[in-house]
C-alpha cells in the first residue's frame, strides 16, 4: 500500500562479484548490529519531523518521521532514539548493540523522501519525551546507494484481538501485508514498518522483517501494532536494503 519509493529499478544479469558483495554486506550489517552506535555528528540533511512514544499490550514503541532534505540518497545512517526524562537527561534505548541492524540504523531515503521508522521494545521504556538523532554517514560506509529502488507493499489488512469483558485495554492489532520485490535484486533482512496516524500524530506503530526476498518474489509479513489505531488507516513501508 505504502512504500519507500523512488528511482529506477536496476536490471541486467547478476555477476558472481555482485552476489558476493551483497552477501558480504549482509554479514557486515549483522556484525554491526552487535556493536554499539555513537552518534557524534548528526546528518544535516536528514530531518526528524516528529516523534511519538507509544505504549500498549503488545509492548512499547518509538515512531519517527524522517525526511531527507538533501539532494542525494542516504542509507545506513546510525539512528539513536531515547526518552528525555523529567530531569532533563536522555536515556537512549537502542545504542548498546545486540539489536537487528535496522533497529539502530535509518532506512534508505531518496532525495526529498519521507518515511516512518519504528523502534519496538518488549521492555518498558522510560517516561518522558521521545527524542532521536540521525548520524552522519561513516567515513567508510558499508554501502552507498546511488538510487533507491522500490519494494512494493500490497494488500494491507489489520485485525484486532478481543479482550475479556472486564478489560479496559484496547484490543491488540495485528497487521498483515504482502511485500513484493520487483527491484531486480534480492533483498536481505528487509525491515518492515507499520503505523497509523490521527490529527498529525502517531497513534499506533510496529515493525517486523523479511529475512530473504528473492527477485520477483512475494512474502506475507505479520506484525503487531503498539498503541490503538482506533479505525485510522494503517500504512506499511518496506525500505530496500540492497541497491545494486
Amino acid at each position: 500500500m505504502t512504500s519507500l519509493s523512488v528511482a529506477g529499478v536496476l536490471s541486467g544479469c547478476t555477476t558472481t562479484q555482485q552476489t558476493a558483495q551483497r552477501q558480504n554486506l549482509r554479514f557486515d550489517r549483522k556484525d554491526a548490529g552487535h556493536r554499539p552506535i555513537d552518534v557524534k555528528r548528526v546528518d544535516p540533511n536528514v530531518r526528524v519531523v516528529r516523534t511519538s512514544l507509544l505504549r500498549g499490550p503488545g509492548g512499547e514503541a518509538i515512531a519517527i518521521r524522517l525526511r531527507n532534505e538533501g539532494s542525494e540518497p542516504v542509507n545506513d545512517l546510525p539512528l539513536a532514539v531515547g526518552v528525555k526524562t523529567p530531569t532533563g537527561s536522555v536515556a537512549y534505548v537502542n545504542t548498546k548493540g545486540h539489536l537487528p541492524y535496522f533497529q539502530a540504523h535509518a532506512p534508505a531515503l531518496a532525495a526529498g523522501q519521507e518515511t516512518t521508522w519504528v523502534f519496538t521494545s518488549t521492555k518498558p521504556l522510560p517516561t518522558g519525551e521521545p527524542v532521536a538523532k540521525v548520524g552522519a554517514p561513516a567515513s567508510h560506509p558499508l554501502t552507498t546507494a546511488s538510487s533507491v529502488p522500490e519494494v512494493d507493499v500490497e494488500r494491507v489488512s489489520s485485525t484486532g484481538s478481543k479482550k475479556g469483558s472486564g478489560s479496559k485495554s484496547p484490543p491488540e492489532t495485528t497487521v498483515k501485508a504482502e511485500v513484493a520485490n520487483h527491484t531486480g535484486m534480492p533483498q536481505y533482512d528487509l525491515a518492515v514498518y507499520a503505523w497509523a496516524e490521527k490529527g498529525g500524530r502517531y497513534v499506533a506503530a510496529g515493525q517486523g522483517s523479511v529475512e530473504d526476498l528473492s527477485t520477483d518474489d512475494t512474502a506475507t509479513v505479520k506484525l503487531t501494532l503498539v498503541g490503538n489505531p482506533g479505525g485510522a488507516q494503517v500504512h506499511v513501508a518496506a525500505p530496500p536494503t540492497i541497491f545494486q
